[in-house]
């Protein structure tokens, strides 16, 4: 598996970019981008998405730690119910939400902006696997659904739902697990 820096360099040379045209498209430092890209420094979450918008492709490609966090079951063992990953694609999670909340697939895509001419077909690729939505169209996707980008993409509920209180109880609760 590519680390994070040999995704954004492999990426960047896929589509034709030097360092220093990412650096300019990003406002990042051309160093940073070269640390970034050898593994010296690992970028923020909102660095890597200026870096996925500019390369056009959606944030979470870039973010492999998600993947291998899912697939280590052991760490999920001690999560609440709720807060463990659905064993689901982003596809089926879309068709789902999308039934759910009563949108076909060609009135989903118009909602999002899409053209009519595309807009079936793309939402239907989406449940298919065919294609992945870029960042902004999920983003879009999760607004017109009213749920969130990152549980959406990935299945896992999103930190930002809970607030400092209950993370920090659910630290507590689990530091006393360890600690008896």
């Amino acid at each position: 598996m590519k680390t994070k820096g040999q995704m954004i360099a492999s990426i960047r040379k896929q589509k034709g970019l030097t360092q220093q045209q990412l650096s300019d498209l990003t406002k990042i430092p051309i160093g940073s981008i070269k640390q970034y890209e050898t593994d010296k420094r690992n970028p923020k979450f909102e660095t890597v998405k200026a870096i996925a918008d500019a390369l056009e492709i959606n944030v979470f490609d870039l973010i492999q730690d998600v993947e291998s966090i899912r697939k280590d079951a052991e760490s999920f063992d001690s999560l609440p119910e709720d807060c463990r990953p659905e064993e689901t694609t982003f596809g089926e999670r879309l068709k789902a939400i999308r039934k759910e909340k009563g949108f076909t697939q060609k009135s989903l895509g118009l909602a999002c902006g899409l053209k009519e001419s595309s807009a079936e077909s793309t939402i239907r690729k989406y449940e298919i696997g065919s294609r992945k939505p870029r960042d902004k169209a999920l983003e879009k996707l999760a607004n017109v659904l009213e749920c969130d980008k990152y549980e959406l993409w990935t299945g896992t509920p999103s930190l930002s739902k809970y607030s400092f209180q209950e993370l920090w109880e659910e630290i507590g609760r689990r530091l006393q697990k360890v600690t008896c």
